[in-house]
């Protein structure tokens, strides 16, 4: 004999397990993967931000090496021996200047217009000359040449009038190798080339 099969259920729906109630841990998984999103956004802004950090002080780096003459070396402890060499340097040329701003050479006529005026400072290999003298024609080129005479080349130079019968001369110059006179030196040999105070002239000095 066939075994009877067994009659189907007139409930043709299917009965579905009942769902797990849903515990506290369950309910805080969204939120712990919330956390999870910002905490990266914050590394990622955090590695961003030592990125430019970094990239801002390589910059000032570069910058620094940029103003300090003569340098061989760019890694950063170099860089920073090389500044502080530089800022003692600049130290003492500017101790030097205001030494020679305090004793500097000014020698004066007696006579009541005080002219020529000659005034020299030197900075490193560097010569700065003020000139305050009475008309001349061509003085300027005779002033050159004759600086030219004393191994100093000249860089820069201006002249301009000063009242009626005066002018005012700059001018800046490199010293040669062979140069070895003093501030006072050199003014009283450029005070040699330069006109008395009694002697004018009207014309052009150009």
């Amino acid at each position: 004999m066939v075994p009877a099969t067994p009659e189907p259920s007139s409930n043709n729906s299917t009965t579905l397990p009942a769902k797990r109630a849903l515990g506290p841990e369950a309910v805080a998984r969204p939120n712990q993967g919330a956390k999870k999103v910002r905490s990266s956004s914050q590394t990622v802004d955090h590695i961003m931000a030592e990125r430019r950090r970094r990239q801002e002080l390589t910059e000032r780096f570069i910058a620094l090496s940029a103003t300090i003459p003569g340098l061989n070396k760019t890694d950063k402890a170099s860089v920073l021996r090389a500044a502080i060499d530089y800022v003692k340097e600049l130290k003492e040329q500017i101790q030097e200047l205001e030494k020679q701003d305090k004793t500097r050479s000014l020698l004066k006529k007696r006579d009541p217009s005080n002219i020529p005026e000659i005034e020299a400072r030197v900075l490193g290999k560097e010569v700065l000359i003020e000139i305050h003298c009475e008309k001349q024609n061509g003085i300027q080129f005779i002033l050159l040449d004759h600086l030219e005479n004393l191994h100093l080349t000249v860089t820069a130079s201006s002249v301009l009038p000063f009242g009626n019968s005066a002018l005012s001369i700059t001018i800046t110059a490199q010293m040669g190798e062979a140069y070895k006179m003093t501030v006072d030196d050199l003014v009283k040999n450029i005070r040699q080339v330069l006109p008395d105070s009694h002697v004018l002239s009207d014309s052009d000095p150009y």
